[in-house]
């Protein structure tokens, strides 16, 4: 069989393209393959024409249904609407059920607080504790993503090994912030963006209309209380955030970095003389049994502070505070909303 070759000219979304003519039907496959690519390379100089470089635009084709998803242990690559995820990190729980994503199949077994009870249920699969995963029970589960936070951090390597894995801590410099960048992530990973929007929105105010009656209602002491011990958080504390976002006026200097506070005696507390003692009893929340804070503070000393003369001791939701970390969107809003309750009705008060 003989072959002439020759030249043609076709045009594809108005591109030039100059084409073998083909003789012979054993060079019509050969023939096909090479107008494939020319019309490929003429929609990839289209593409980059209209100003999306052709790089940028096959990245974008290659991540079809996925999202590259930043966290504090780097950026891991997710399935756009996960189906089946196990979650650790009970602020993350937290803003799942805030946002209305039905895809959570595990969670650790533990005392959830009031808002999030449900997941103590048995349609939950009970994946270890908020510290110890139990790999088996993961593995069975097959999920698609698995989200930590500080308590379970030290397990991420294994984990990963098990599903993708992202590390949901907050930046406690930064919380407020820190918290609607989880949101905001979440909603793009679940297609909940509107959602967000509006809480995140809600809750700006609330916080604005907090600190509107927070520079004029006292200087405040926050404790937490827990097997007969006391310890403050001041400014820049993992705490802090009460102070350096919620404008509370701090009774205390700054009290360093302890993950825990820092360790001080009635004495201590009596020198400082707050108008306020804003407290959480660890105990409580972690389900330990301990001296209650209520009686460990019932005493002369205590009773001798601008707070105790005037009745402005306030017991924070321990659970919110200590073990969600003030890092869900539902907690977070019912702390800003506790303390503007209580700010707000108290008398400005004169140093």
């Amino acid at each position: 069989m003989t072959m002439r070759t020759g030249f043609s000219i076709i045009r594809f979304g108005g591109n030039r393209v100059h084409m073998p003519k083909v003789r012979g039907v054993g060079r019509i496959v050969g023939f096909v393959a090479a107008a494939v690519l020319a019309m490929a390379g003429v929609v990839g100089q289209q593409v980059y024409a209209q100003g999306a470089p052709a790089a940028t635009a096959a990245g974008a084709m290659a991540q079809a249904g996925r999202i590259d998803f930043k966290h504090a242990k780097g950026e891991e690559s997710l399935p756009l609407n996960p189906k089946k995820v196990v979650v650790f990190d009970l602020a993350t729980l937290d803003m799942l059920q805030a946002l209305g994503v039905d895809a959570v199949v595990g969670v650790p077994a533990f005392k959830m607080p009031s808002h999030l009870k449900s997941y103590e249920g048995d349609t939950y699969t009970k994946v270890g504790s908020l510290f110890e995963p139990n790999y088996e029970a993961i593995r069975a589960l097959s999920p698609d993503v698995i989200f930590i936070g500080r308590r379970s951090e030290p397990r991420y390597a294994e984990l990963k090994k098990l599903a993708p894995t992202v590390d949901m801590a907050i930046d406690e410099g930064h919380a407020v912030e820190s918290v609607f960048s989880n949101l905001r992530k979440l909603a793009e990973l679940f297609g909940k963006q509107d959602k967000a929007q509006i809480l995140i929105e809600q809750t700006q105010a609330e916080i604005d209309s907090l600190k509107a009656v927070t520079p004029s209602a006292g200087k405040a002491m926050l404790l937490l209380v827990s097997g007969g011990r006391i310890n403050s958080y001041g400014p820049g504390s993992r705490m802090g955030v009460i102070f350096d976002a919620f404008g509370v006026q701090p009774a205390q200097a700054a009290s360093g970095d302890e993950r825990h506070g820092q360790s001080i005696s009635f004495e201590f507390i009596l020198q400082s003389n707050p108008d306020w003692l804003l407290v959480l009893d660890r105990d409580s929340a972690i389900g330990r049994e301990g001296a209650a804070a209520e009686r460990l503070l019932d005493n002369a000393l205590i009773k001798a502070t601008n707070a105790g003369k005037k009745g402005q001791i306030v017991y924070l939701n321990a659970m919110n505070w200590y073990v969600l970390d003030n890092a869900g969107i539902t907690a977070l809003r019912d702390n800003v909303r506790q303390l503007h309750e209580v700010f707000s009705k108290a008398t400005p008060a004169v140093h």
